[in-house]
């Protein structure tokens, strides 16, 4: 199944597919055991999550990446700058390591350790904060959206 009609089956747009087959985003558990169901693995997705969730399989830095997600900001569709229409792009800095950047893309990932990449891409990175909604209306916003959605459903 294309990662394209896994995404649709699950109402996630699919670079959220792409990012849980590379591992930069973390699958939750209930979409491992949606995984089974759609894939009829009779509860080998649910195994292999749980595996790779054991405390002791995950790095120290990731268990802040949900909290991350969720305080997560949503740049409006009518705002007048949309600076990260050329893709999704992280940044990431480090107290005792030069900083990097990671931009995605169609065929994957690439990293970024050239300073004016790197200070580009922080640059657009300001510039989508002050478009974004404060945490608490992206919170809304979704919420408002999944509600729509669900109802279409």
């Amino acid at each position: 199944m294309a990662q394209a009609q896994v995404a649709q089956e699950m109402r996630v747009v699919q670079s959220t597919v792409s990012a849980w087959e590379r591992g930069s985003r973390r699958l939750p558990s209930d979409r491992a055991s949606e995984l089974d169901e759609l894939f009829g693995s009779s509860g080998a997705m649910k195994q292999a999550w749980n595996s790779a969730n054991t405390p002791d399989s995950l790095p120290p830095w990731y268990t802040e990446v949900g909290q991350l997600e969720r305080e997560a900001t949503v740049v409006p569709a009518d705002a007048e700058c949309h600076p990260g229409g050329s893709g999704p792009f992280c940044a990431y800095t480090f107290p005792d390591k030069p900083m990097v950047a990671s931009a995605e893309h169609m065929k994957g990932e690439a990293l970024m350790d050239d300073m004016m990449q790197i200070q580009h891409r922080a640059m657009l990175f300001g510039v989508l904060q002050a478009e974004a909604l404060s945490p608490r209306a992206s919170r809304e916003l979704s919420r408002k959206v999944k509600e729509e959605l669900d109802e279409q459903a």
